[in-house]
Order: C-alpha cells, then sequence, then structure tokens
C-alpha cells in the first residue's frame, strides 16, 4: 500500500490498480474535493478495504478487467461503500459489465477531471445517510435494526433515545469512517439546527455509557483529535468486509 496522499477532509478513497499517470491525476482531483487518496492492487485490497473503511473504491480494470470485476462483486456482496469503475473500453458491453459486477457509476478513458469530480460528489450524496437500506447492520457485537429503530447486543435491547438511536446508526453505517462534529450535526440534527458541537459531545458520551453499560466492547466510539469521531470494530471478523476474494469466484 503506497503512502496516504494529503486530502483536506475525512474522506478516504480506495483507489486499485491505477497506472501511475493515472493514480497522480486522481490524487489531484480528489485530493482538491476534500479526499485522502490509497493506492492499492487487486490482490491487497481486501485487506486495505478492512484497514480503511474508505468512503470511496476506484477501481481500474486497465490491468486486469476479470480480476477488477471480481473485486466489485466481493465489495459489493459485502458493503454498500459505493464503488466507481474506471475503463478504457468504451461501448454499452463494458458499461453494463460495470453496474452488474456491482458498481455505481462508471467512466470511459481518458478521465476528464471536473467529471470525474462532478461524479464522486454525487456518489457520496447518494450515499450519505441512504434511507433505502433498511436490513439490520452487525457492527462488532450489536445489530442495528433501521426498521425497528433499535438496538440489540445478543438479546439485550440498548435504551437509547431517538436522537442516539440516529447518530449510533449514522456511525454504524460506516464502521472505521472518521466524521467531524459539523458532518454529525448536519446528518443527525440538521443543517438548521441552531446548537453547537458540543451536543455531538454529549451524545456520544452517553452513547458510550450505555454501550458500557450494556457489556459492549466491540465496537468502540473513538475520539480522533482535532476532527471528530469514528464507530471502530475490534473484532477482524466483524469488519466491514467479510467475504475473501478468490480467484475461482464467478
Amino acid at each position: 500500500m503506497k503512502p496516504t496522499s494529503g486530502g483536506r477532509g475525512c474522506q478516504t478513497a480506495m483507489v486499485v490498480d491505477a497506472s501511475s499517470p493515472v493514480e497522480q491525476m486522481l490524487r489531484l482531483c480528489l485530493g482538491r474535493i476534500g479526499f485522502r487518496v490509497e493506492a492499492t492492487l487487486t490482490d491487497e485490497a481486501l485487506a486495505c478495504y478492512r484497514q480503511l473503511a474508505p468512503d470511496l473504491v476506484v477501481v481500474d480494470l486497465g490491468a486486469s478487467v476479470a480480476d477488477g470485476l471480481r473485486l466489485c462483486r466481493v465489495l459489493r456482496d459485502a458493503s454498500d461503500v459505493p464503488i466507481m469503475v474506471l475503463s478504457g473500453q468504451d461501448g454499452e458491453r463494458a458499461r453494463l459489465a460495470a453496474f452488474e459486477a456491482g458498481a455505481d457509476d462508471h467512466l470511459d478513458m481518458p478521465i476528464h477531471d471536473r467529471e470525474l469530480a462532478a461524479r464522486a460528489r454525487a456518489l457520496m450524496r447518494r450515499a450519505r445517510w441512504s434511507t433505502d437500506r433498511t436490513d439490520p447492520i452487525r457492527v462488532g457485537a450489536i445489530e442495528v435494526r433501521l426498521d425497528e429503530r433499535e438496538v440489540r447486543s445478543g438479546d439485550r435491547r440498548l435504551r437509547l433515545r431517538p436522537l442516539e438511536f440516529d447518530l449510533l446508526a449514522f456511525l454504524a453505517r460506516r464502521p472505521g469512517s472518521v466524521h467531524s462534529r459539523n458532518e454529525l450535526l448536519d446528518a443527525v440534527w440538521g443543517s438548521d439546527y441552531p446548537g453547537g458541537q458540543r451536543t455531538v459531545d454529549s451524545h456520544v458520551l452517553e452513547l458510550r455509557h450505555k454501550l458500557a453499560g450494556a457489556g459492549v466492547e466491540d465496537p468502540v466510539i473513538e475520539t480522533v483529535w482535532g476532527v471528530g469521531y469514528a464507530l471502530k470494530v475490534r473484532s477482524s471478523e466483524t469488519g466491514p468486509v467479510r467475504v475473501p476474494i478468490s480467484h475461482n469466484a464467478a
């Protein structure tokens, strides 16, 4: 895995199998709109994904179309992370193959930086606080049941206030991702909420108390100093991706 690029925001983009010129362009373009970029190869992508829990995955199919599409299938089966595919193969068949493998967007090469930025922003808008997903979210030792608006640890139900549930559900959709206090305020309380960042701090503190009171040690809400908070999963078997990449997969 290559060193992190210096983005201005908290969002992370994982770039897979990009050639050096394409990687440099992605670092510059995505960096301008607030992403830090991590580059990896297909064989290392699963481990990298587990470590980063990225907000966006960009797969360059130039090195191997089959391996790139296989990775898209694995990630889509195990998570709802937005996936963008870059391909030098123009035409409807290439786009359909990418979408059928689980990609959310497809860009033909050569890439135009403005179009890439616009599409990345659109993907993040759709992904953020999506209401389409109603199935339970399993994170560590807890299960967030969106339909019932309840959180369970085994047979035990945690007694959460509505905003505490909304905050935990938001964090659980992207375990490992760091969210600023302002982002959490906008997503959970709304952009017109008159309160300040201390509102987030007090709710996080209360959530920590309730998780600890229920005997939950995994996941934990960690403070990222100077930035915000992240829901961290300690057990590897309950991370965001639980399906291994197999070159024998269909």
